[in-house]
């Protein structure tokens, strides 16, 4: 099947704001095997390197990449739009929360109206 949204977030020294956007994420409607998590870390020098890589254990559409420290969210950014491989790109800050149907129904908008972006 393929991916139908890829997800990028770009992380660094996030704190407990990740538990609230993972599980967020985790919890979309769009089936996990039409959707990929890419977490793109920004040489975080707390412990997120190591929960992002166990995330990335446990669940198959989650992905991470390790970057050295770019200082802007732009650089991650732009490395998960390279390693997406969804028909659609959804870009997510490390603090932000989706409704659980959020994915779902954007990628629904996007198809109905043959939306580039």
């Amino acid at each position: 099947m393929a991916i139908k949204v890829s997800v990028v977030v770009p992380v660094y020294n996030p704190g407990a704001y990740l538990d609230r956007c993972v599980n967020s994420l985790l919890a979309q409607t769009l089936p996990p095997e039409e959707l990929e998590l890419i977490f793109v870390d920004d040489g975080s020098t707390d412990d997120t390197p190591e929960r992002l890589d166990r995330l990335a254990r446990e669940h198959a559409q989650v992905k991470v990449i390790h970057i050295p420290n770019s200082g802007w969210p732009g650089k991650p950014r732009n490395i998960g739009v390279d390693a997406a491989q969804g028909e659609y790109v959804q870009f997510v800050d490390q603090d932000d929360a989706m409704a659980p149907d959020a994915l779902r129904r954007l990628y629904d908008m996007g198809r109905r109206n043959d939306s580039d972006i």
